[in-house]
């Protein structure tokens, strides 16, 4: 069990502390519902399975050699414009704060590259093309400024 929760780094000092938690929580369960063991190890399995499926897979980021000056205004809203505000899906990303808010918490990113863990965006549609999605990614990386 513990090599499943094992981070890419092979960090055991987190590691070992998740087998504990479980053993904790199947305790709880246990005095809960002592007649059901079963019950109680199959919840603590599920939950645990539950947990390491989650992990955000890392994002992707990429030299912007060509990509120095980049405008919020003139380059990356209209991106967003055209794939992001169609219908009757994200109409304020053309607020500046509303869109640096999901910056901030790695959902724009995470989502436009199509991450394990992420929500894919445009919602239904195909991905990005590449050269958008480095655009996007390097406006972020040089610090997301609103101009």
């Amino acid at each position: 069990m513990i090599e499943l929760i094992k981070t890419k780094r092979n960090d055991l000092a987190v590691a070992h502390l998740i087998p504990m938690r479980l053993l904790l929580l199947q305790k709880i369960i246990n005095a809960l519902f002592p007649k059901k063991k079963l019950i109680g190890l199959l919840t603590v399995l599920g939950i645990s399975i539950l947990f390491c499926s989650c992990k955000k897979e890392p994002l992707d980021t990429y030299e912007c050699i060509n990509y120095q000056e980049l405008s919020f205004d003139d380059q990356i809203f209209p991106i967003l414009k055209l794939n992001c505000m169609n219908g009757s899906c994200h109409g304020q990303f053309d607020d500046y704060d509303y869109v640096k808010r999901f910056v901030d918490n790695k959902k724009l990113l995470g989502s436009i590259q199509h991450k394990k863990g992420y929500s894919p965006m445009p919602k239904n549609e195909a991905r990005l093309a590449d050269s958008l999605i480095v655009k996007i990614s390097c406006w972020i990386q040089k610090g997301a400024p609103k101009n």
